[in-house]
């Protein structure tokens, strides 16, 4: 009888853990097949790769071994398949084996290397009508199916928000679309989703909200598509399914919306839906920039976009990188003293993190892979040092949240107990104390 044990490998760097949705839908593709589905979540449990290689051998003993993976957990991935001493099929798949699949199909020894998304492959897979190697599958044809919720969730999952600050304690991820046809550079969007953009019915969207409501009591729900407002219509629909639906939930565009992607029209609809939190994705205050990294949008349509969320009545959170290529020390003080003096109530000053699939990525010399995303100097752009960069970040976060105090005042007042120990994280690895 197959077996198939899906793993979410350890990621050491992540702030926040939520529900594999990747995962989910592999998983939901198998069960339509009657495959019987297990999963073994190490991010979650803080497993290590002989502990999860134990269980294989002696728990599960399945017939098939399927690792997701980004970048930055492909290490432990790797680990755990030379410590995996138990007769099955390994597949590895995610966004790392899909940049590189001929690499990581040589260093780990996996029977398959899924590159692309793999719904409409994995039955093949694990019934043996497809050869092993390097497996390049196609865009999914179904995008409206629920992940397999059951598989993934459960109610004691831990308090997971997006950042540290939430209106409920249970947040679950959906997808309302898969793709984005921008080309920043700093992005591996491009070249995974190859400037397409996919959207799922909003029927089957409110469908999946009541289903996670009722099942699980679920109140709130983060969006984490690359943009749920790219295109107007899809995003008024989805509005107006909830209305019509009278689900009494709310949302957040945790994830980052384009400022140029939205109206006033557009933003109260979004807030009489229930959005009350919407991140926007800023990168630089410095015009040079933000064409540098092939933004095209301006800082004149991102201060409006923020505008219209404020005039709604909604939470806003800017989404920063420092270090992006073109950046100087004129360009990282516009930036913090532009940030400071913007109607944003939050704040991420994240140092540029070379993503593997990303053009910056693509034109550097050395594509090696750093421990610590969004906190270490990867990048150097011409003229500044480190230091310059690492002093940037924390001066940013002090300008910004004390020199109107209203905002750090808020942020505490909202913050549970229970977040406490992830802010202390994240104050700690992002160079703020």
């Amino acid at each position: 009888m197959t077996k198939v044990l899906f793993i979410r490998p350890r990621n050491p760097n992540a702030l926040v853990i939520i529900p594999p949705l990747n995962i989910g839908y592999l998983s939901a593709a198998l069960k339509r097949e009657h495959i019987k589905t297990y999963f073994m979540d190490a991010q979650r449990y803080n497993l290590s790769p002989q502990y999860v290689a134990d269980a294989i051998k002696f728990k599960y003993k399945p017939t098939h071994v399927c690792i997701s993976c980004i970048s930055y957990e492909y290490e432990f991935a790797r680990q755990l398949i030379r410590l995996i001493n138990y007769p099955c099929r390994i597949v590895i798949g995610g966004v790392h084996p899909t940049v590189l699949p001929e690499e990581v199909l040589k260093e780990t020894g996996a029977d398959y290397v899924v590159a692309g998304e793999g719904e409409d492959v994995i039955y093949p897979i694990v019934s043996n009508k497809l050869k092993p190697g390097i497996i390049y599958a196609n865009p999914a044809k179904d995008i409206d199916s629920m992940p397999d919720w059951d598989l993934i969730y459960d109610d004691d999952y831990p308090d997971a928000p997006w950042g540290a600050l939430s209106k409920s304690k249970k947040v679950i991820p959906i997808i309302t679309s898969r793709g984005c046809p921008y080309e920043c550079t700093f992005c591996a969007s491009p070249m995974l989703s190859k400037g397409k953009i996919r959207f799922r019915n909003p029927r089957s969207i409110v469908q999946e909200m009541s289903y996670l409501q009722n099942r699980y009591n679920i109140q709130e729900f983060n969006i984490q598509d690359d943009n749920f407002t790219l295109k107007k219509s899809h995003a008024v629909a989805v509005c107006e399914e909830i209305l019509r639906s009278k689900l009494n939930i709310t949302f957040a565009c945790e994830n980052g919306i384009r400022a140029d992607k939205v109206d006033k029209e557009l933003i109260s609809l979004m807030k009489k839906a229930g959005c009350y939190r919407v991140s926007i994705g800023v990168e630089s205050a410095d015009p040079v920039v933000l064409e540098k990294v092939k933004k095209h949008e301006t800082i004149e349509e991102i201060e409006r976009g923020i505008a219209y969320a404020k005039e709604a009545g909604m939470e806003v959170r800017g989404l920063f990188i420092l270090g992006l290529p073109g950046e100087t020390k004129d360009s990282l003080n516009r930036t913090i003293t532009w940030a400071a003096k913007s109607n944003l109530d939050e704040a991420n000053f994240n140092i540029l993190t070379v993503i593997p699939g990303s053009e910056i990525w693509l034109h550097m010399k050395n594509n090696s892979l750093v421990d610590k995303p969004f906190k270490t100097v990867e990048y150097l752009p011409e003229g500044l040092t480190e230091q310059d960069i690492i002093k940037a970040q924390r001066k940013a976060f002090w300008k910004f949240y004390f020199s109107k105090p209203k905002r750090a005042i808020r942020s505490f007042r909202m913050l549970r107990l229970s977040q406490l120990s992830m802010l202390i994280r994240r104050i700690k690895d992002y160079h703020i104390t």
